[in-house]
C-alpha cells in the first residue's frame, strides 16, 4: 500500500513523513490553491524529497501544458499530477511525464474508453497512475465509495481520508495507494506531524 501526502509546504516535514513511512510527497504548484507553494520554496522541498530517495509529485490543476513542462523541467526528476477530466492534452502529458491523473468519482464512472485504455495498456518508459477523488479535490470530503467499481489498474484513492477511516476505505476498495491532504491538517489548515504519523500508522498497521 503506497501512501501519498499532498500539500506539504515544508522540507523538514517532508523528510519526517518519508522517514515515518510515507512513499510520495505532493507539492502544489497551482497558484489558486490555498496549499500553493512558490517555486523557490518548492525547489527546496523537492531537493529534500529527492535526498530521501523519493520522487516528488508536482501537483497541478488547470495549468497549460507549457507551464507544467517548464516547471517540471526546472524542478528536475518528478512525477506530475493533474486533473484529467477536462484536459485535451492528457495523452501529451502522460507521454512526456510519469504521472498521476486525477478524476472525480463521477468522472471516473463515465470515463471514456480511450482514457481507460491509457492506464490499462501502458508501454514504454513513462507510467501513469489513476487517482479517484471526491467532486471537489482538497475539500476533505469523501464520496460514496460503493458507487465505483475498483479499477483493475494501479490507482490511488483520495477524498476525505483520515486516520480513522482510511483502513475501512482500504478494506472496501483495495486501492494501490491512498492520498491525503485535509485529513492531516490541524484546525488552522496547516499540516500536523502528529496527524501525519497517525495516518501512516493507520495504513501500515
Amino acid at each position: 500500500m503506497r501512501i501519498k501526502l499532498c500539500g506539504i509546504d515544508n522540507p523538514d516535514l517532508a523528510k519526517c513523513a518519508l522517514n515515518a513511512g510515507a512513499d510520495l510527497i505532493g507539492v502544489v504548484l497551482t497558484p489558486t490553491s490555498r496549499r500553493y507553494v512558490p517555486i523557490a520554496t518548492a525547489s527546496i522541498i523537492v531537493k529534500a524529497i529527492q535526498r530521501e530517495n523519493s520522487t516528488p509529485v508536482l501537483v497541478f490543476r488547470d495549468e497549460p501544458f507549457a507551464v507544467i513542462a517548464a516547471l517540471a523541467h526546472e524542478l528536475g526528476d518528478c512525477i506530475v499530477q493533474f486533473q484529467g477530466g477536462k484536459r485535451d492534452d492528457i495523452h501529451k502529458l502522460t507521454a512526456k511525464f510519469n504521472s498521476i491523473v486525477a478524476f472525480s468519482a463521477e468522472e471516473f464512472v463515465h470515463m471514456p474508453i480511450a482514457y481507460k485504455k491509457l492506464f490499462a495498456n501502458q508501454s514504454g518508459k513513462r507510467k501513469s497512475m489513476l487517482l479517484i477523488d471526491s467532486q471537489n479535490p482538497g475539500s476533505g470530503k469523501t464520496f460514496c465509495w460503493h458507487k465505483i467499481e475498483p479499477p483493475n489498474v494501479p490507482w490511488f484513492l483520495a477524498g476525505g481520508l483520515h486516520s480513522e477511516n482510511v483502513q475501512q476505505a482500504i478494506d472496501q476498495l483495495n486501492p494501490t495507494g491512498v492520498d491525503v491532504s485535509t485529513g492531516i491538517e490541524n484546525n488552522q489548515g496547516k499540516k500536523d506531524l502528529a496527524k501525519i504519523l497517525a495516518f501512516i500508522r493507520a495504513v501500515r498497521n
